[in-house]
């Protein structure tokens, strides 16, 4: 029973990595779900997550010119929240999760009609890589230090510093997913709290989502893949309230 949850979760969690966000919170629910307590289920969820955007490899390579020092922030962002959560605790970003999630499901609600508003407020149409820079860095301490439900803030912070549509928004937002899951995958791998057993079902399951999730990606309306996300981040948020 426990394998036949996690491969359905996994599948859906691959599916929603790649085709949206969220899907490390629903891995994350599923590893909780079976029984796996919450510093496994975070370590565990950490190590299998790059399943699910091994698909989006060759985009590291391809990167926009102007996100790759933004990428490279998110990076060493994940590092630092690694650091962080081994040296104090993790109860900091489980307590903050939730806010994160809530504020993120709004603002990307919103971007459709907030965003138009603030590019024409700065005065241009381009992309801020500064602002981008600055913003991926703290979400890559977040991934370093809870990770569940990191895509869902890399898509607010592209989406509100770049006026690119959901498609390269959601590409470039599997590059930087994939970037820091990897470096999750390496400091975990080191610390004793991976279920390996259980991560490397999860792992299969989601790289089978996230096959599937780049079909649904060129098939489904960005605006209903949004809507799937802010959807996702909610109830993670209260779910991770509650607990």
């Amino acid at each position: 029973m426990t394998i036949a949850i996690l491969v359905f979760g996994g599948v859906l969690a691959g599916i929603l990595n790649v085709a949206a966000a969220g899907g490390s919170l629903l891995s994350f629910l599923t590893l909780s779900l079976v029984g796996v307590p919450p510093l496994a289920a975070n370590a565990t969820n950490l190590a299998a997550t790059p399943a699910s955007f091994l698909g989006g490899f060759p985009n590291a390579w391809h990167a926009r010119k102007e996100t790759r020092l933004g990428f490279l922030s998110a990076v060493a962002g994940t590092a630092v929240g690694v650091w962080l959560v081994n040296s104090l605790t993790a109860d900091v970003f489980r307590r903050i999760a939730p806010i994160l999630l809530v504020v993120a499901a709004l603002v990307l609600i919103l971007q459709p009609w907030l965003g138009p508003r603030v590019q024409r407020r700065a005065g241009t149409s381009e992309t801020h890589p500064a602002a981008m820079t600055v913003s991926l860095f703290g979400t890559g301490v977040y991934a370093g230090g809870f990770g569940a439900g990191v895509g869902i803030l890399v898509l607010v912070v592209l989406a509100y510093t770049t006026p690119w549509p959901w498609r390269t928004l959601n590409g470039s937002k599997n590059v930087v997913c994939l970037m820091t899951s990897l470096v999750g995958l390496a400091a975990f791998a080191m610390t004793g709290l991976v279920v390996w057993p259980l991560a490397a079902v999860l792992a299969g399951s989601m790289a089978v989502g996230g096959l599937l999730g780049h079909w649904i990606t060129r098939h489904v309306p960005g605006e209903l893949l949004r809507g799937t996300v802010a959807v996702m981040a909610a109830f993670g948020a209260g779910h991770m309230a509650a607990s």
